[in-house]
């Protein structure tokens, strides 16, 4: 049987037949070939692409040829077509731009924006501004420099007022008011512009300044102002076309302080109250000693440019606030008086000075004639090495510069003090040691350690260990082991509790007893201080018994021994008894509840009449005893005893 098997073509020798070969080869005839479209002519409104359309013969070899129209006999296809059919966005259409605005200098040029749109028709419409996006500024105005215009001078100006107290220089421009401290130095800047160039003068109070305090530009510089620098600086521009002439005024601040001379004003004071005590302010505090009901001037010592204004306190609140406080302010402020002085009027008063400069506070306090805490004085110093030592301020309780008694202070506020540092040096070396160790036994005698060493305490703080020998030339050596607990080990021991036979103390409640002693571990007994160290056990405790189920039982009151009076009482029988047997038994075995009355008074009311007889049955027995004649027994036996 022949079977056909496909190999693989490499399995066969001879060449391998073709598998193509070439058909209808003679010329086709002639047809249009249309070219890929171009790009559309617009991206919007409606453009127009266009493409190449040629008629050609491709030839019998594969070749073509480009032939004229004529000689294709079919319809030619288009050769342009519309695109883009659609609206286009709104956009701004700008003018050519306007002459400058001005003939000379600097100027405008401006152009006209209208917003448009080409519709998908291609024909421009003019739509509303808001359709189109923002136009920039510079888009529809530029500015425009022609040839410079000649003119008078201007001057570049400031009007503002610049107070300066801490900076070492300030520049400001010329119209400014210049306020600083003293030591600064200032720089008034005067740019001029105009045409021909303008000259540039300085004047101080109308006087012309020399050069040498001009700068480039017309700037004026005054180095290390003094009160001698102050007044009104001028600068001048002028050229062809006129001047102008600008002002600056300089102050010289001083902050308030206190003069050095105080004549003046402990004369004003004399002359405000020749006869009353007065005391003058400062920085640092002031006090005046003075009796209850008195007036007094303070005096607030101050000078500064310009002139300060004083506000006084009391208290740390505006003396104007303060309830109950009658004062008068005098002088322009300088002088408080305060009068009718009392405890609550007395204290710290301030005067608060200010002005442009700065501001200083001083104090005095009016201290009423009392007890007041003064500190003064050092105690000894607390170390006499290292970084601990502190020495307290003393503080001693006063009455009119006298110490007296801290008793006497005692309703007083202490004042705050601080401890002052003193000592602090290197220490000499000394033996330090750590506590002693727990006792390795806790009775019956035990060892306890500690560490000995030899260190140095520095004037930081800081113990650093040194050689023994540098201790051993100053103290002997501590000891570093000691015996401890050499008492004996002893114990309570206590007995058997004996029989339930004591005291009744409640319902078949009773005590009993047993021995309780103190005893080595051994055995041994010992005084009971002994173990006085240790807990005690009880020796006593209730328990129950049938001996005390007892309470009291009592019978009914006999009748009244009278009537009527004050002397009539009755009686009844108590007796303790057994709960279970109803049998009397000790009244000791129910003492532990309070024991029945067994008489009472009885019948206490006034008799109906006065007459006299006897409101008692035992009045024959009174007469034989001849006891009327005391007056309880005469009033209650009055029928018996007055026949005596």
């Amino acid at each position: 049987m022949n079977e056909t098997v496909i190999l693989a073509d490499e399995l066969c020798r001879q060449p391998k037949p073709s598998t193509v070969q070439a058909c209808n080869r003679f010329n086709c005839p002639p047809a249009w070939y249309p070219a890929q479209w171009q790009l559309c002519s617009r991206t919007c409104g409606g453009g127009i692409q266009k493409r190449e359309v040629l008629c050609k013969q491709r030839m019998a070899d594969g070749s073509f040829l480009e032939l004229p129209e004529t000689f294709c006999s079919a319809s030619k296809p288009v050769s342009q077509q519309a695109c883009k059919k659609d609206d286009c966005p709104s956009e701004w259409l700008l003018s050519d731009w306007t002459e400058c605005s001005t003939s000379c200098g600097e100027g405008t040029q401006t152009r006209s924006a209208i917003c448009r749109k080409v519709l998908k028709t291609g024909v421009s419409a003019i739509v509303n501004s808001s359709l189109c996006p923002p136009l920039p500024f510079s888009s529809s105005i530029r500015p425009c420099m022609l040839a410079t215009c000649a003119r008078k001078p201007l001057v570049k100006t400031s009007r503002v007022t610049v107070i300066n107290t801490e900076e070492p220089a300030i520049t400001v421009d010329v119209g400014s008011t210049i306020k600083t401290v003293r030591g600064v130095n200032v720089t008034i800047n005067c740019q001029v512009a105009g045409v021909p160039e303008a000259e540039v003068t300085w004047f101080r109070n109308k006087s012309k300044l020399g050069s040498p305090h001009h700068l480039h530009e017309g700037s004026l510089l005054l180095t290390d102002v003094s009160s001698s620098d102050q007044g009104l600086y001028s600068c001048r521009a002028a050229n062809l076309h006129g001047e102008l002439t600008e002002n600056s005024q300089l102050l010289i601040l001083d902050p308030p302080q206190v003069p050095t001379q105080l004549e003046d004003i402990r004369a004003l004071l004399s002359a405000t109250g020749p006869n009353l005590p007065s005391v003058l302010t400062s920085p640092l505090g002031t006090h005046l000693v003075l009796d209850p009901g008195n007036s007094a001037l303070l005096g607030c010592p101050i000078k500064g440019h310009p002139t300060p204004n004083i506000t006084w306190f009391h208290g740390g609140q505006p003396v104007a606030s303060v309830t109950g406080l009658t004062h008068h302010i005098l002088a322009a402020g300088q002088i408080l008086q305060v009068a009718n002085l009392s405890g609550g009027s007395q204290g710290e008063f301030s005067c608060l000075a200010q002005n442009e400069a700065g501001t200083l506070v001083q104090k005095a306090s009016l201290v009423i004639q009392d007890y007041w805490w003064s500190v003064d004085r050092l105690a000894t110093c607390s170390a006499s090495c290292g970084n601990r030592g502190v020495q307290q301020p003393r503080l001693r309780c006063l009455l009119n510069s006298t110490e007296v008694s801290p008793a006497h202070c005692a309703g007083k506020v202490r004042p705050a003090v601080q401890p002052i540092a003193c000592n602090r040096r290197d220490c000499p070396s000394r033996w330090m040691v750590t506590s002693w160790s727990a006792c390795t036994r806790s009775c019956g005698g035990g060892v306890q350690t500690r560490r000995v060493t030899c260190q140095k305490l520095k004037a930081s703080g800081i113990s650093t260990p040194v050689s023994n020998d540098m201790c051993t030339q100053l103290a002997k050596r501590p000891v570093d082991t000691q015996a401890c607990n050499q008492q004996l080990c002893v114990e309570w021991a206590f007995s058997s509790w004996g029989q339930c036979n004591g005291p009744c103390i409640g319902p078949r409640l009773a005590v009993q007893h047993r021995q309780v002693f103190c005893q080595t571990r051994d055995g041994i007994t010992l005084p009971s201080e002994q173990c006085s160290a240790l807990p005690r056990p009880v020796s006593t405790q209730n328990c129950w018994s049938e001996a005390c189920s007892v309470h009291w039982r009592v019978s009914l009151w006999t009748l009244c021994t009278a009537t009527c009076g004050n002397y009539g009482f009755q009686s009844r029988r108590v007796e303790c008894v057994h709960a279970r047997t109803n049998k009397a038994v000790p009244e000791h075995l129910c003492s532990w509840g309070p024991r029945p009355a067994n008489w009472q008074r009885c019948n206490i009311t006034p008799c109906e009449n006065m007459e006299c007889r006897d409101t008692t049955r035992y009045c024959e027995k009174v007469k034989q005893l001849k006891l009327c004649q005391l007056s309880q027994f005469k009033s209650r036996c009055c029928g018996t005893c007055g026949k005596a």
